[in-house]
């Protein structure tokens, strides 16, 4: 579906820029390189996710906040460790479960509260895990030596503006 809305790039020189860094984060293992592809959405979003069968997006809002390679390689870490956990389908099996539960709630069953934090909490871990084995394959890849803390950062105030504040009339040519 998403493919079929317009809204991934192909080919772009954004998504062959993605693609080496991929690269490079990936050196040591041609053979998990080769099942990745990664392409650019056009979308404010500030977000990065990934498919079971090995397509990692990354929207323009996430690009836009970046200001380093290493910083784009934390952010692909990442991803590639929810493809590699089976994040995605493991998500979809629970999500699917909680929403056939949902249905057929009764007065003597859990609650709806309890199964949305049961949801919750199991996509919490699976972030926590992401983040830890990630961080594992950013520091073994050439962008180690970077300190990849500034992405928390970025993710972490993804709802506001791109600049910090409003820029002045300069930059419109005024």
């Amino acid at each position: 579906y998403l493919f079929a809305t317009g809204r991934v790039l192909y080919n772009d020189p954004i998504s062959l820029y993605m693609s080496e860094v991929l690269d490079t984060l990936l050196h040591a293992d041609a053979a998990l390189r080769a099942r990745l592809r990664v392409f650019c959405i056009r979308a404010a979003a500030v977000n990065a996710y990934t498919s079971n069968d090995g397509k990692i997006f990354v929207t323009l809002g996430l690009l836009a906040r970046l200001k380093s390679r290493a910083e784009l390689a934390f952010v692909l870490a990442h991803e590639v460790q929810h493809y590699l956990n089976g994040d995605v389908y493991e998500s979809f099996v629970l999500n699917h479960d909680i929403s056939k539960r949902m249905k057929s709630l009764t007065r003597k069953q859990e609650s709806a509260a309890q199964l949305l934090r049961t949801k919750y909490r199991r996509s919490r871990q699976q972030e926590v895990i992401a983040d830890s084995a990630g961080v594992l394959l950013y520091r073994s890849s050439p962008y180690g030596k970077h300190d990849p803390g500034r992405v928390f950062d970025v993710l972490e105030r993804s709802e506001g503006p791109v600049y910090p504040q409003a820029p002045d009339g300069a930059f419109f040519g005024m």
